[in-house]
């Protein structure tokens, strides 16, 4: 009959944690008076096993000791000292206590490790026979020592007390390191992490009226793709010059537009940027080459390959307007009118406040809001076609604030955050964009044309005058770029004559009737 494990071991002089207690076919430990049982084979497995079941038995164990808080109370607060000389550096005439609580906290931990009862801690205290010794007790022991017949007194802060504290001056050392450990903790170090902080800082910024929430639909949406691509485990130390070149040649594979893979790229770039920019974030170098001009994208070829169209062709004439217009209904008319009239997208039409129209003088008094976080953003004075104005008064609505709205009375144009189960997501829709479409593919008589390029046809026009030369930037209500126009022009929403005489020229041009 082969031997038990255990026996073996025995014979071979092998000294173990556990005995083998053959009339309960177990493992047995005795501690402290106590005897605990491990159900477990005689076997390594099973001796492995009930080795560490005993290890957690005997923590626990030690852990109920009289005393034990107070050892483990003690232990704590010295380490905090410890660690604000570390932080901090040790005064001059502090050099002889480091030593000493070196060896106080020692002694303390070897103590509290050791099997058995615990003794009271000012047993572990020096004699104060040198400098350092004596020092180190009036640090710590200023309000006195718990001796021998120390019973729990919850109000007591004398050493070797549960509530034990050193003097003031270390209680302010310690909230000191404290704070500043607190303010330095490290934060994940991965790329998923960090543009969960970049989001979450533009969230900010939307919620502030800072950013628009398209923005931050924008950046979440690129830099989702850029996340995957690299990796979210991805550490951002190893972020440098090959992790760019690698993304532009992945990019250059997919097959979308040239324009998407530009956005995504120049959307990393940005990242990487403001992770480069952060305090607590392990990026330490920008990559050499962030700026190249290597990374090129060809934004004028479609996905065919083949060039697009000039923005000159883009462009609107007369007559698609015309032909258009006949074959809207009235509301789309002011919408078409307005983006002409005004350099309106559709998002102005769907922002456009009723305190903004004046309908009795026939103008529109507004100032953009994607230059409104600029410091000088112009507020301008448009003067309204009549059939413009007839149209805009017979689609005056009753919503409060909004001069337009949809035919059930919400907004026409929505773009915002939502918090749906804890995670943050844009919610955007164009009412005026999806109809346009949805009317152009309804009917083939309708002109190819996109409505965004009805702002950039009405700019090109009225720059194509020699008198209107300068007024293209103000139709558009671009943000002022010249130091007169920021600091000395001062018309801002005042009737502005030659603005006037480039919209009634323009409405003539595309016989906008009654113009």
């Amino acid at each position: 009959m082969p031997r038990a494990w255990s026996q073996q071991q025995k014979e071979r002089g092998t000294r173990l944690v556990l005995s083998w207690f053959q009339p309960r076919n177990c493992w047995k430990k005795y501690h402290g008076g106590k005897v605990k049982y491990f159900k477990y084979p005689n076997s390594v497995a099973g001796y492995q096993a009930a080795v560490l079941e005993c290890h957690a038995w005997l923590q626990q164990q030690n852990q109920t000791r009289p005393l034990a808080p107070e050892y483990d109370h003690h232990i704590r607060v010295l380490r905090q000292c410890l660690e604000w000389y570390q932080r901090f550096g040790t005064p001059e005439d502090e050099d002889e206590i480091v030593p000493e609580v070196v060896t106080l906290v020692e002694k303390i931990e070897t103590v509290f490790e050791a099997d058995g009862p615990l003794p009271p801690l000012f047993r572990c205290l020096p004699d104060g026979v040198n400098l350092g010794q004596k020092q180190m007790l009036a640090n710590f022991c200023d309000k006195g020592v718990e001796g021998p017949e120390y019973s729990t007194n919850a109000f007591s802060q004398k050493f070797g007390a549960l509530n034990w504290s050193p003097n003031a001056t270390w209680q302010e050392r310690i909230r000191q390191s404290s704070a500043l450990t607190s303010h330095h903790r490290k934060l994940p170090q991965t790329v998923e992490h960090q543009v969960k902080r970049f989001l979450d800082f533009k969230e900010v910024q939307v919620r502030g009226s800072v950013l628009k929430s398209r923005t931050w639909g924008t950046l979440n949406e690129r830099l989702a793709i850029f996340v995957s691509w690299i990796k979210p485990g991805t550490h951002v130390s190893t972020i440098n010059g090959n992790t760019l070149t690698s993304l532009y040649e992945w990019l250059l594979r997919q097959s979308w537009g040239h324009q998407r893979r530009k956005n995504v790229f120049n959307v990393a770039r940005q990242w990487i940027r403001w992770a480069w920019r952060q305090d607590d974030v392990e990026l330490e170098h920008l990559p050499k080459n962030i700026d190249s001009r290597e990374f090129v994208f060809l934004t004028h070829i479609d996905s065919t390959g083949i060039a697009k169209k000039t923005r000159t062709e883009l462009l609107w004439t007369p007559d698609d307007l015309k032909d258009t217009l006949d074959l809207v209904p009235d509301d789309f008319q002011l919408f078409l009118l307005l983006m002409l009239n005004c350099g309106f997208t559709s998002v102005d039409i769907g922002t456009l406040l009723k305190s903004e129209v004046q309908l009795s003088e026939g103008r529109i008094v507004r100032q953009r809001t994607k230059t409104r976080r600029h410091e000088h953003p112009p507020v301008v004075n448009y003067q309204l076609w009549p059939r413009t104005v007839r149209l805009l008064r017979a689609h005056w609505n009753n919503h409060p604030t909004l001069a337009l709205t949809n035919r059930v009375g919400n907004p026409l144009v929505v773009s915002k955050l939502i918090d749906k189960n804890g995670i943050t997501q844009e919610t955007a829709w164009d009412s005026i964009r999806r109809r346009y479409t949805s009317m152009k593919r309804a009917d083939p008589k309708m002109p190819r044309k996109q409505l965004r390029f009805l702002r950039k046809t009405g700019s090109s026009k009225i720059r194509s005058q020699r008198r209107f030369l300068t007024i293209d930037s103000l139709y558009l209500g671009h943000s002022w770029t010249t130091v007169a126009d920021k600091h000395y022009n001062a018309f801002d929403g005042e009737i502005y004559q030659p603005l006037d005489e480039a919209l009634e020229w323009l409405g003539r041009e595309f016989r906008i009737s009654g113009s």
